[in-house]
């Protein structure tokens, strides 16, 4: 997929399952989203996809949009999901969630943190810039794959469908982990200017080194000045005493050393003067050998200070580590730390490199390179004595990234490196980009003059290799050669670090992983150093034969709902995972029929969607309380063993429960019946699913079905009670955006031909005049929010003021507030369909809109049967009660005595629809195991619905409806 920077979009170039998009879409769709943007819409990142008829049919029946997808129901696997072989389906892109394992470094402004350690309001860096984490989704089970890349000594973990930008036929494109292959170069580093930010902050306090200085040798102890926050000297120190110094080694425990070559005395002076201006004293100088002096301090406040920040004490060449606080500091700290790392151990000859014992240090140094765009190389090289890991960095481009980033402070290596990165990229030996150098040749075929040296340069890479270096020299002479214009964009990419894949292999295990949403047009980021993409997107697909009108009024719609869907306060209690959860019930599913048999789960399933509105929305908000209260709870306190404080002692028991009054108690409880003994059931309730679940006779098979069910039904909870709203608002945001804004004219012959066919499409989705349609009911309600709030009409002013001729002429007699877009993005946020109307459907509303009511006569003539405001108000308002569902109560789960499940329907002038009566009371005499009976009340009437055993004959079920008064006399 190819993406397109400054807007929320990506576009197909393999789109569901092949339909490219028009060059118009391509260029008119991104001014869409971004006047959305303008217009001050928030929303998730966007996919867009083309789809011919009968391919969004399909979408739309076996995808079972709006509600859930027949294909979680039936058990389709992972990969099923994903590729829609079955049922006939073409393929759907990325329907779950991108994950990466919890230890992957991700770059973020406070410095590198593990995934797992991301939160909320971090911001991290990507290939172009700073995003905002806006969300963070944990999966404890996921299947993964591991990448291995050439001269990486990182292996990255993440889900199949985790992307990656790679470089294809000569372009950067995004990749799914599962479509890599061998060979495929993946970008890396971010290319940004240094900043000084919040510098790490150091809690360090001398009050612990003098507690454990025995008493009688306190005094002796020389106190320091250091800093309270990563300063760049006290980064380049810790870089110098990581090369060539020691930190409390053996019979200097307490001590801080350098070794530097005599004739190095600038250098020996620059050591100096760090170790005073860091800790506020001077070190010493001692001759240590006749070529090399040894530069000390004695300071256990000193050791214990670098102790406190990562820096490793004692014998640790071989197990040397990055200090945490430069994984925690921004980007001119750690080249700091680098550049004072490279002078003590650097080299810088025919290459540049650096060379340790410990791996672990390689990887870091490596991860910080990479982090700052600079490609570096790992292996291992044998010597006399020892295996020892050495870091290469080669290439004119990270060459020259080091030299500008990071450099020497050793006059003679500062000296090497500008002869290398005078080379102009004939050194080394860089990684082949695949269709890179085709694209060079194809430039250079189109020109109608090319230099000669264009010709010579192609004759002799043909006789050689492709690599980063050849085509980085010769992209580089000829930008400084004024052939800019021609080779930037691959001049762009060739500058940018890669690594090629060696190996991709699906992991046996599942592992847990991490999900990070950004609210970034790129949503891009790095992860151990490549550039990732990690968002759980909003997909729009768009018909083939609509007109480019059509397609771009159905952009502004769509984003609309997706602007509705991160904003209504509705949809915040729900889970945002829930498609990666969908996905993970679908292969639960599907096991299940492997073992208990197809028929027999789907029979199970049909009993349980039966009864799936029979559910509390307000559920959702509860589990996500009791979910926070969890998190509070299991946050473990490292109390003092000694006090046991995980043991209550009961000191009061025998005082307060005696042993005769606990006799007596267990007594009474013995005694009581079954409703009183089951103790759960203490009020009527809504959510007769929930209860169900978690009480019903079901198999562990049936209870985990029943739970999947029953976490989807939520989800979709919110959607019932926003309907209105919902395409009210996005019907709103298509009219603001092309008819208001005059987008319509893109791409038509005038202004007037756009807005033709929009007017004449946009009355038809918001259907006749006197129409209850939700789109129009719920556009022209926010219109006249929108027209009310601007013009100031509202207030107790215009309220208390029944002279209509005022009203009429309130424009002219009152300011203009101009308040209806900020009202209207209040209404859009904190309201459902209920507070909608209730609020905002008034006297005025209804006579302006000429709503009324109608019934139907015996003779089959319809007709006017109230125009009263009040009325119809409560009518509409009922309709969207409980989400426009009846509203159902279980009573008592031990009815009679003998176990059964009594129902009551609350009657709120809704009569209930008897044809489905049957079926649920059936469902849940199945589920339930028991009899079910179920109160009726319509029109004043009362009848009671009784579900129960044949007489001998189990498993056989009787349905009657009978009165109150002959259900009391069985």
């Amino acid at each position: 997929m190819s993406f397109m920077h400054g807007s929320s979009l990506l576009l197909g170039n393999n789109t569901v399952p092949g339909v490219q998009l028009s060059k118009e879409l391509k260029e008119y769709a991104p001014i869409i989203l971004k006047a959305c943007r303008d217009w001050g819409l928030d929303f998730y990142p966007t996919v867009i996809q083309l789809l011919t008829y009968d391919e969004i049919s399909e979408i739309a029946a076996y995808g079972g949009f709006p509600v859930r997808y027949p294909h979680w129901t039936f058990g389709m696997e992972y990969e099923e999901l994903q590729r829609g072989y079955q049922y006939g389906m073409h393929r759907i892109y990325e329907m779950v969630i991108n994950c990466c394992g919890l230890e992957t470094k991700i770059l973020t402004k406070k410095g590198s943190k593990n995934a797992g350690e991301i939160k909320s309001g971090d911001i991290v860096m990507g290939a172009r810039g700073w995003r905002d984490v806006v969300a963070v989704k944990k999966q404890k089970s996921s299947k993964v794959f591991q990448i291995t890349c050439e001269e990486l000594s990182l292996k990255t973990i993440c889900t199949p469908n985790h992307k990656w930008k790679c470089i294809r036929s000569g372009e950067d494109v995004w990749v799914e982990t599962k479509d890599i292959k061998i060979g495929d170069a993946i970008q890396a580093g971010a290319d940004y200017d240094y900043f000084l930010g919040n510098p790490f902050e150091i809690k360090w306090t001398a009050e612990k080194v003098i507690e454990k200085t025995r008493k009688n040798i306190r005094n002796q102890l020389i106190p320091i000045s250091p800093p309270d926050k990563m300063t760049l000297e006290l980064a380049e120190l810790m870089g110098i005493l990581t090369g060539d110094g020691s930190v409390g080694v053996r019979l200097a425990s307490n001590t801080l050393n350098v070794c530097i070559h005599k004739p190095l005395i600038d250098f020996q002076k620059h050591v100096f003067n760090l170790f005073h201006n860091v800790f506020g004293r001077e070190p010493s100088i001692y001759e240590k050998k006749k070529s090399v002096n040894l530069i000390s301090l004695s300071s256990k406040f000193a050791v214990d200070y670098l102790n406190s920040i990562g820096f490793k004490t004692g014998s640790t060449y071989r197990n040397k580590r990055v200090p945490f606080s430069i994984f925690a500091s921004s980007n001119e700290y750690r080249a700091a730390f680098l550049r004072g790392l490279f002078d003590t151990d650097g080299y810088c000859g025919k290459y540049l490199s650096l060379s340790c014992f410990s791996d672990e240090l390689a990887q870091d140094i490596q991860l910080l390179l990479l982090e700052m765009g600079i490609r570096s190389k790992v292996k291992r090289v044998k010597n006399k004595n020892n295996d020892i890991a050495v870091l290469l960095i080669k290439g004119l481009p990270n060459l020259v990234s080091f030299e500008q980033k990071i450099g020497f402070s050793l006059n003679y290596k500062a000296e090497a490196l500008a002869v290398l990165t005078s080379r102009d990229g004939r050194s080394g030996r860089g990684q082949i980009l695949p269709g890179v150098m085709d694209k060079i040749f194809d430039k250079i075929d189109s020109m109608d003059k090319p230099p000669e040296w264009m010709y010579k340069w192609r004759k002799r890479t043909l006789q050689k290799d492709k690599t980063t270096n050849s085509l980085y020299g010769f992209l580089h002479k000829a930008m400084n050669k004024g052939y800019g214009n021609c080779f930037k964009d691959l001049y762009e990419l060739v500058k940018k670090p890669v690594y090629v894949v060696s190996k991709i292999e699906e992991l046996e295990e599942e592992q847990e992983t991490i999900d990070i949403a950004l609210d970034h047009d790129d949503h891009d980021f790095l992860a151990n150093g490549l550039v990732s993409h990690n968002t759980n997107p909003c997909y729009q697909w768009l018909l083939s034969s609509n007109t480019l009108v059509d397609n771009l009024t159905v952009i502004a719609h769509a984003t609309g709902h997706n602007d509705f869907f991160k904003n209504n306060i509705y949809f915040s209690a729900t889970d945002t995972n829930m498609l990666n959860k969908m996905a993970n019930h679908g292969t639960r599913i599907r096991k299940y029929m492997a073992r208990w048999g197809k028929e027999r789960v789907i029979e199970f399933l049909d009993l349980v969607k039966r009864i799936d509105t029979l559910i509390d929305g307000a559920d959702a908000w509860k589990e996500k309380v009791v979910k926070d209260v969890i998190i509070r709870d299991e946050r473990k306190y490292n109390y003092p063993k000694r006090l046991n404080v995980d043991k209550e002692r009961l000191y009061m028991e025998p005082f307060l429960n005696t042993q005769g009054f606990k006799e007596k108690e267990n007594e009474r409880v013995k005694r009581k019946d079954l409703s009183e003994e089951i103790g759960f059931f203490k009020n009527p309730t809504k959510n007769i699913m929930a209860f169900l679940r978690d009480n019903a006779p079901l198999k562990p098979w049936q209870a985990d079905i029943m739970s999947m069910l029953y976490d989807e039904a939520i989800y979709f909870y919110p959607q019932r009670q926003t309907k209105v709203l919902n395409e009210g608002w996005a019907s709103m945001t298509d009219s603001v955006i092309m008819a208001e804004q005059g987008y319509v004219s893109l791409g038509q012959p005038s202004h007037d031909c756009g807005i033709f066919e929009y007017a004449e499409h946009k009355m038809g989705v918001l259907g006749g005049k006197y129409s209850n349609n939700p789109y129009k009911l719920g556009y022209n309600l926010l219109c006249d929010i929108r027209k009310r709030w601007d013009n100031g009409q509202f207030g107790t002013d215009w309220e208390d003021c029944n002279n209509m001729r005022e009203k009429e002429n309130w424009n002219d007699t009152h300011a203009a507030t101009n308040l209806g877009k900020e009202k209207i993005f209040e209404v859009r946020k904190y309201y459902n369909d209920l507070t909608l109307i209730h609020e905002f459907f008034t006297e005025d509303f209804c006579r302006e809109q000429e709503y009324y009511q109608w019934k139907k006569l015996n003779n089959g003539n319809i007709i006017i049967s109230s125009r009263d405001y009040k009325t119809i108000k409560d009518s509409l308002m009922k309709k969207h009660l409980n989400g426009g569902l009846p509203n159902i109560k279980l009573i008592e789960p031990d009815y009679k005595g003998k176990g059964a499940m009594l129902l009551e329907h609350e009657s709120d002038g809704r009569p209930i629809y008897e044809p489905y009566v049957e079926d649920v009371m059936n469902a849940i005499k199945k589920i339930w195991n028991n009899d079910v009976y179920f109160i009726n009340k319509n029109d004043g009437k009362e009848k009671i619905h009784c579900s129960y055993n044949f007489r001998n004959a189990p498993g056989q079920i009787q349905y009657e409806v009978v009165s109150r008064e002959e259900h009391l006399k069985s």
